[in-house]
């Protein structure tokens, strides 16, 4: 409904994180792959501490957006990703049209896989 004005000149909202769903697949599936997607507000300047910032869920390959770009990511034809592997690997993909980054994405993952960056 309507929030009167005059009845309630100044208002104070609380807001609450909602959990992480990675977080609670991770607890139901102990032993999936995850690639993780991180949204960031800004370039990414240390790529390992993103790494380090989900090491607890043990994922393949953090992949983070740059939402503050325009063009790209969310409304747009093309995203670009940085994408840090367990294994240290740190690649930049896309820009490009989002069928091609998810398929860029899934070699990473496939090329992470075949150098042992399992868990």
């Amino acid at each position: 409904g309507k929030i009167e004005s005059r009845k309630h000149p100044v208002l104070q909202l609380t807001l609450r994180a909602t959990p992480k769903v990675v977080e609670e697949v991770r607890r139901a599936y102990p032993d999936l792959d995850l690639v993780v997607f991180k949204a960031s507000y800004g370039p990414v300047e240390d790529p390992a501490s993103v790494i380090g910032d989900y090491a607890h869920l043990n994922p393949v390959i953090v992949a983070v957006n740059d939402v503050s770009r325009g063009g790209i990511g969310f409304g747009a034809e093309e995203n670009e990703l940085l994408a840090i592997t367990r294994s240290g690997l740190v690649k930049r993909i896309g820009p490009a049209r989002k069928s091609r980054v998810a398929r860029e994405l899934v070699e990473l993952y496939l090329e992470e896989r075949s150098r042992g960056g399992r868990g």
